[in-house]
């Protein structure tokens, strides 16, 4: 597993939404784990998120 230090993906002078962050973070760890799936819940702990806002960004 590729552990990504997500402070690094974002760049200090352009503002998004939380919700847009946490889209971007999802598509790098999906990208980064092609060779398996990767749960809302696995996400959702490895952002520091609660399961039901990850459930917003990436429904089943």
């Amino acid at each position: 597993m590729h552990d990504l230090n997500y402070s690094e993906v974002r760049e200090e002078n352009m503002r998004l939404t939380t919700f847009t962050d946490y889209s971007l973070c999802t598509l790098i760890t999906l990208t980064t784990h092609e060779e398996r799936l990767c749960t809302v819940k696995e996400m959702s702990t490895q952002f520091g998120v609660n399961q039901h806002h990850m459930m917003k960004v990436a429904p089943d």
